[in-house]
């Protein structure tokens, strides 16, 4: 495969600026040297004046074909200049990358953006194990990971015009970024997906430590907003209609009644995992920064579109 990387932001030429379907100097004084004749039997062999077209017409065949093949690499190159309004903010986009994963997701512009190279992995089933932090009781240690896995403070990120369409959405309802933010005209807030399923896992995790977490006890919106964290996970995970095998094991064990050998599910699940450390990473490098100084430079202007509140609060 040709090596386009982001850097190429120019499809090449079919033929290039100095190339030319015309011979040579040295080809047309070929063509009027005198054929070198031989003769085998019957047959006569032909000479440059038959040869040099040939191969002249072969080697543009030739050409054209490998341009085409550029042109065609090329042409994966997404230049989206986004929210981006100078040629050096302009992010440049691969669009050959995550081509498997292109096939069975919605559309995202971060699959032109980043490798998410996924990669078999074993998940940690263990029934009781408290040595992933993920699992640890409450404290500010814990909370302080589960925030920094979640994007807290650095959720959103800005998409154009283009992206939202391509996503389903349509622009003119939702919700810009001013101009104050810096990401020029055409830039729009958005999250990212996973990051919002690990915000409503952290809330679940949360009720389960209510003592700890909240001071009052529980009115509507708690409820509400537990139900919309427990209805989302659920439409994820039907989504994604995960059909991995989950073996068994005999397993023996004094703590459980008898028979304290019996089949037990074996939950540590081999598994071909997006790379969610480089998603991470690339998410809190282009999270909006200050956002909460930024959030309240949002003002709804006289004729922007609003839409029914029904379900959103």
């Amino acid at each position: 495969m040709w090596p386009f990387s982001a850097r190429y932001n120019k499809v090449p030429s079919v033929l290039g600026d100095e190339a030319s379907f015309e011979g040579s100097e040295e080809e047309e004084a070929d063509h009027a040297q005198p054929s070198d004749t031989v003769f085998q039997g019957h047959h006569k062999r032909p000479g440059a004046k038959q040869v040099l077209p040939v191969l002249l017409v072969l080697s543009n065949i030739a050409l054209f074909a490998f341009s085409a093949y550029n042109l065609n690499h090329a042409g994966k190159l997404l230049h989206v200049q986004g929210a981006a309004s100078s040629d050096e903010n302009a992010e440049y986009r691969r669009a050959d990358l995550n081509e498997d994963l292109k096939k069975t997701s919605a559309y995202s512009p971060i699959f032109d953006s980043l490798n998410l190279n996924p990669k078999m992995l074993t998940f940690n089933g263990a029934l009781r194990d408290n040595s992933s932090i993920w699992r640890k009781p409450p404290s500010p240690e814990v909370d302080k990971a589960w925030d920094y896995l979640a994007t807290e403070g650095l959720e959103l990120i800005t998409v154009s015009s283009d992206d939202l369409r391509k996503s389903g959405k349509d622009p003119e309802k939702c919700v810009k970024a001013p101009t104050s933010w810096g990401e020029g005209s055409d830039a729009y807030i958005a999250q990212i997906e996973t990051f919002h399923q690990i915000h409503c896992l952290n809330e679940l995790r949360k009720s389960m430590y209510y003592d700890y977490y909240y001071k009052t006890p529980p009115n509507e919106l708690y409820t509400s907003h537990k139900a919309h964290c427990v209805h989302m996970l659920l439409q994820v995970i039907m989504c994604s209609a995960d059909v991995g095998l989950i073996s068994h094991n005999w397993v023996h064990n004094e703590r459980i009644q008898e028979p304290k050998t019996r089949p037990m599910a074996d939950f540590n699940m081999v598994k071909k995992c997006r790379d969610f450390d480089a998603l991470l990473d690339w998410a809190r490098e282009k999270g909006t920064k200050d956002l909460s100084r930024k959030w309240k430079l949002l003002k709804h202007e006289p004729g922007m579109p609003i839409v029914p509140g029904d379900g959103y609060a």
